[in-house]
């Protein structure tokens, strides 16, 4: 059985799309690994013929935790702030909400909820 990574984050980005998201951002590790490539691609690809007025970024960062850790602080101190983060495993995801949250949540409480 071999996974389509193309058409999964095809997949992810028109859905992310349709519901609004202009500013998308994918968090992944190193891109030597061939599916990881694959994925990187796609998501600019998608992103752009989304929209033209659609933005995107690529953050990477070392396997691990630490790595997802690393890499959603890198997304967040970037000046970027996407409506939409995709990342590369489950376990990186938790890391980068629990960064965006904290973010969110410090921005919130200096500016009010207008935070976006």
């Amino acid at each position: 059985m071999r996974v389509d990574y193309r058409k999964g984050m095809k997949k992810i980005v028109e859905y992310l799309y349709s519901l609004g998201h202009l500013r998308m951002a994918f968090v992944g590790h190193h891109s030597t690994l061939g599916p990881l490539n694959e994925r990187r691609k796609t998501f600019l690809d998608s992103v752009a013929q989304c929209s033209p007025s659609a933005e995107a970024r690529i953050v990477a960062g070392t396997d691990g935790l630490e790595g997802g850790r690393e890499a959603a602080r890198d997304l967040l101190g970037s000046g970027f702030h996407p409506t939409a983060i995709i990342c590369v495993t489950i376990s990186w995801l938790w890391e980068c909400c629990g960064n965006c949250a904290s973010k969110a949540f410090a921005s919130r409480k200096k500016f009010g909820n207008g935070f976006r």
